[in-house]
């Protein structure tokens, strides 16, 4: 027999063992939850649904790239927040049964994607992006769990929800180009999908899964604004539509990332113009029904800082790039202030609710005061921060034995990174967005023209992405962020969008079939 032959049927015989090995596993699995259903009923949704998701995609990603994978995960990230919703259906279900349904993705990430791709991060040379974005993650991972204030499934779920997407620089570096059409697809598929949804609450109103939803206002923040507008409370009782997503800002945030995703398919030809049109305008009007004034300020951003990528050589000079976004921060909480004061009238004056909640102004009081918070935080932070234990998010579900100011961080992204990680931390942050930029000068120096608009797209979605934290936060360091800092940080590494053990002939030709 050819020796290639007989180690197809190795392989074959390997794979089909995994197989095997991983029904027996889902058999027992199921097992297990109808047993935990039967004993907690109140679980009983969320354990139904993990095994309905968890057990299919399990079975796709046995033998298939890792590009497969990562977009099985964006896939599996767009709709977790929507099927945490879906629980409530069944009625008397626990509201911390969602987080089962909710943890699903960072379960998949960590397991079928970073796991399997550590081998080819610790062979690979690490670029200087990959480096700096390592080195923050270790001291922010130290001043987590050595600072004092969170508790200790607070720093456990900080290190796993706030810090782990840090390491999607690493894994997207490892794919270079070979994984952005996927994500991208997925990226703009998913956001198409949740902006039809958006729509749909927008013009008629919350669904049964929304109002089954709204019975755990006290864990959601979406879902205690819907709840207060169906009490006619909040701002003219209206409530902003989440579409997939659990608030508003991240439905417009996600939604901006599909935008960024149908730009770069656009760019590669991967989509036609009419394609092109229609999902930015389903998306574009998606953002704006969201009724979040920071994501239409990031959107504009986004157009602008494509034209001027692509027109002038301006983002190509990464000292201006750091420049400009120090200048973001200067004057984010100084137009901030001036709305507040010289338009703050108009929401009461305007009789259109819907109007009325655009140009509610009241909100800028809560991030007028940002540079004020930093220069009054810096003393304090300045060689060292209290962690992302201490992270509201985190407090709010898992207990703090720190007592912070109101509204500490002013819903900056900046000043939150002052607290979390200290000057140090923030000097670093800053030196890695040096760094991509610089990257992204090289790409576009080097690469021909489709390669220099694709480079161009995905500078100009950092820089809108980042806008974002100037009046929300950092909600925006997601793993679609940092998919695209990677994606920028990748030294020419075309063929490296497969695991350490690349992909058979035998599974490649089950794949095709």
């Amino acid at each position: 027999m050819w020796k290639g032959e007989s180690q197809l049927g190795a392989l074959e015989i390997g794979w089909h063992r995994r197989t095997l090995l991983l029904a027996t596993l889902a058999v027992a699995g199921a097992v297990a939850s109808g047993v935990v259903a039967v004993q907690y009923d109140q679980w009983a949704m969320s354990l139904a649904l993990a095994l309905a998701i968890g057990l299919p995609v399990a079975l796709v990603s046995i033998s298939t790239t890792l590009e497969r994978r990562l977009v099985i995960f964006f896939s599996l990230l767009a709709v977790a927040d929507f099927v945490k919703r879906v629980v409530f259906l069944a009625p008397g279900q626990s509201p911390w049964s969602q987080y089962l349904v909710m943890i699903l993705p960072t379960l998949y990430y960590g397991v079928a994607i970073l796991v399997p791709a550590l081998p080819r991060i610790i062979a690979t040379p690490l670029s200087r992006v990959e480096q700096l974005a390592l080195l923050y993650l270790a001291l922010a991972l130290a001043m987590t769990w050595l600072s004092p204030g969170a508790t200790l499934l607070g720093r456990l779920a900080a290190s796993g929800l706030l810090l782990l997407p840090w390491t999607m620089i690493l894994v997207a570096a490892r794919c270079g180009e070979g994984a952005l059409r996927g994500v991208s697809r997925a990226l703009s598929y998913w956001a198409a999908v949740s902006a039809l949804y958006g729509i749909w609450l927008f013009f008629f109103g919350p669904t049964p899964v929304e109002l089954g939803w709204a019975a755990s206002a006290e864990f959601s923040i979406g879902a205690q604004h819907l709840r207060m507008a169906m009490s006619g409370e909040g701002v003219e009782g209206v409530w902003r539509v989440t579409g997939l997503q659990p608030d508003a800002f991240t439905f417009g945030l996600f939604l901006l990332t599909g935008l960024i995703g149908t730009h770069v398919l656009a760019a590669r030809g991967e989509i036609d113009r009419l394609a092109y049109a229609a999902l930015t305008g389903l998306l574009l009007l998606g953002i704006v029904l969201s009724l979040v004034r920071t994501i239409w300020v990031a959107t504009v951003l986004f157009f602008v800082a494509r034209w001027v990528a692509d027109r002038t050589t301006l983002l190509r000079h990464p000292r201006l790039v750091l420049l400009g976004i120090v200048l973001m921060f200067l004057l984010a909480p100084t137009a901030a202030a001036f709305l507040y004061h010289r338009f703050g009238y108009l929401a009461a004056a305007v009789p259109n609710p819907l109007l009325a909640r655009a140009l509610t102004f009241g909100t800028l009081e809560a991030r007028k005061d940002a540079l004020a918070m930093f220069i009054d935080v810096l003393p304090e932070r300045l060689l060292a921060g209290l962690g992302y234990g201490i992270a509201p998010w985190i407090t709010g579900k898992f207990g703090s034995m720190l007592e912070l100011p109101p509204n500490f961080a002013e819903h900056n992204a900046l000043v939150e990174q002052l607290w979390y990680v200290g000057f140090p931390g923030l000097l670093l942050f800053g030196v890695l967005l040096y760094g991509a930029f610089a990257r992204f000068a090289r790409r576009y120096a080097e690469g021909n023209q489709l390669e220099r608009q694709g480079s161009a797209i995905l500078a100009a979605g950092v820089l809108a992405l980042f806008a974002t934290g100037l009046g929300n936060g950092g909600v925006f360091l997601n793993y679609p962020f940092f998919f695209l800092l990677g994606t920028i940080a990748a030294e020419g590494r075309q063929d490296t969008g497969v695991l350490s053990n690349a992909e058979t002939p035998a599974a490649r030709a089950r794949r095709r079939s």
